[in-house]
């Protein structure tokens, strides 16, 4: 019985990975973005290896118990990751612009 509920999570992990891609994929359309190959290429891969660790996270935490909630989670934060990738790069460039330039006179 262990076995095959070992199939099973190898099964869903494989198949979050191509849907976790078209979702950022569907995320990076819905933004309006120009389509470049990087764009494409880093929502495809970000969404991806995005949705299948969350996967995989759900399912060393739940096990076989909560399959459709962990491919459901995993999917959903598929579509999320390319914006959280987008939204921590944000805050990178906004702190770095802030602490960059030549030093103050007062300090």
């Amino acid at each position: 019985m262990e076995a095959k509920r070992m199939d099973t999570r190898w099964i869903l992990l494989a198949t979050l990975w191509p849907i976790c891609s078209f979702a950022g994929l569907a995320a990076l359309l819905r933004s309006e973005q120009p389509l470049t190959k990087r764009a494409v290429a880093s929502a495809i891969l970000n969404s991806g290896f995005f949705g299948v660790v969350v996967g995989a996270v759900m399912i060393h935490r739940f096990g076989s118990e909560a399959l459709l909630l962990t491919f459901g989670i995993a999917v959903l934060s598929g579509l999320g990751g390319n914006t959280a990738v987008d939204f921590a790069l944000e805050l990178l460039r906004t702190w770095a612009g802030k602490n960059a330039g030549p030093p103050s006179k007062n300090g």
